[in-house]
């Protein structure tokens, strides 16, 4: 299996108004534990939002980035390689992309994506951080937040993982199924039994909230509702 290891930094938050300023993607070999081929890009915009948290200038955007037009079916090119594409919190890279795709490519975007929140890790951690995930792995992190960095930190975790022992395949198959958004149903007093099970306390919603598949829903030993 291939995957296509994935990750951008953008201006903002919104994929409706901002936009995608540096891309990434690493061919990966989840069968061998390596990686196959590397690319990203700087991607020419106006605007380079955050620079304190990316370390992206709007100058180096204007000097260096390469135009939407190009940047979009690149990427596309290097992900329709793969069997599925995997991202550390996908849902936001694949908002990014999508939008992009449709604005600047002819081809129906790619459908299989993988989310790393869902891989059942050799090790958890305590938050859902990337480079947190890394260290709890006992892996170094040199460099963090820009989109081919990420990209190979994401990769070395899925090495790292064959390494002390974890069937990979079958880890990131299993990581593939469908999953839903359960709620913990569970008293004030019992909350660390939803801690304790991997869920997290979302305080707009005031609810412990785990992605899960049904059977494992089912096998805990307290009730959970699906939300939306």
């Amino acid at each position: 299996m291939i995957l296509a290891i994935t990750d951008c930094e953008t201006s903002g938050l919104s994929p409706d108004t901002d936009r995608i300023i540096d891309v990434a993607v690493v061919l990966y070999s989840v069968d061998h534990a390596c990686v196959i081929e590397t690319w990203s890009s700087l991607v020419e915009q106006s605007d380079a939002g955050p620079t304190d948290i990316h370390g992206i200038t709007t100058d180096q955007l204007k000097a260096l980035g390469i135009p939407e037009g190009m940047a979009y079916p690149k990427w596309y090119g290097w992900a329709g390689e793969a069997d599925a594409i995997l991202a550390h919190n996908a849902p936001f890279d694949r908002a990014f992309l999508e939008m992009a795709h449709v604005a600047h490519c002819d081809l129906e975007p790619h459908s299989g994506w993988i989310d790393s929140l869902d891989i059942e890790w050799p090790r958890r951690s305590s938050s859902r951080s990337l480079v947190q995930l890394a260290l709890a792995h006992g892996l170094g992190v040199s460099d963090a937040h820009r989109a081919l960095s990420d990209c190979l930190l994401l990769a070395r975790l899925l090495t790292r993982s064959a390494e002390l022992g974890a069937d990979l395949p079958a880890m990131v198959a299993r990581a593939a199924l469908p999953r839903y958004t359960y709620q913990a149903l569970v008293s004030y007093d019992d909350r660390g039994l939803a801690k304790d099970a991997g869920f997290r306390w979302d305080s707009e919603r005031r609810q412990w909230l785990r992605r899960l598949l049904p059977e494992d829903a089912a096998a805990l030993p307290f009730r959970t509702q699906v939300t939306s």
